[in-house]
């Protein structure tokens, strides 16, 4: 049966609480098998028969917003699509320590121009840099995230997506879970 990770955005955060054991019971109230939560910051990886990301997307977003009480938009991967992001990770070569490293998942493709809008701006925030992927932005922050300006308000301005980001230790411990 496909393997999916779910990336919720905007939980546990700003007072909107989605306790992790409510996370997976939610998501086996839906009909998914195998539900796993990773931290409290809304990782999901199941098991399901769909293949159809977009469908599967919706009924993950009507019954969290039903349960929640507030909308809670969801990214989806699957295990191929983060093994094919921390296989293709552009910062590797430079030692960086997985504190160093983000990634920020985007919901969809870019608008036009948003990939030079972003490398043009992404300049200014040296020496935090970020590298566009196919649909995630990389960021190496070698002072830590939490002084970066490479923000998810940041990307989304200039990509014009919504985006939700890990860490690289979460990304990793996410892909084992979906791999296992």
């Amino acid at each position: 049966m496909p393997v999916h990770v779910a990336l919720l955005r905007s939980v546990n955060v700003g007072g909107r609480s989605l306790p992790s054991a409510e996370l997976r019971a939610l998501c086996a109230g839906v009909g998914f098998d195998r539900v796993r939560t990773y931290i409290q910051s809304g990782n999901v990886v199941f098991d399901d028969p769909s293949a159809e990301e977009e469908p599967l997307r919706a009924r993950i977003e009507e019954a969290l917003a039903a349960a929640a009480g507030f909308p809670v938009p969801v990214l989806l991967r699957s295990p191929a699509d983060l093994r094919h992001v921390v296989d293709r990770q552009p910062f590797a070569a430079r030692g960086a320590a997985p504190r160093q490293l983000h990634v920020s998942f985007l919901a969809g493709p870019p608008a036009p121009g948003g990939a030079d809008r972003l490398e043009r701006d992404a300049l200014r925030h040296a020496p935090d840099e970020c590298r566009l992927g196919v649909r995630e932005v990389y960021l190496y922050c070698p002072d830590g995230y939490g002084r970066s300006k490479l923000t998810p308000a940041f990307l989304e301005a200039r990509l014009r997506v919504p985006t939700t980001t890990r860490n690289w230790n979460t990304v990793l411990q996410l892909l084992a879970m979906a791999e296992a």
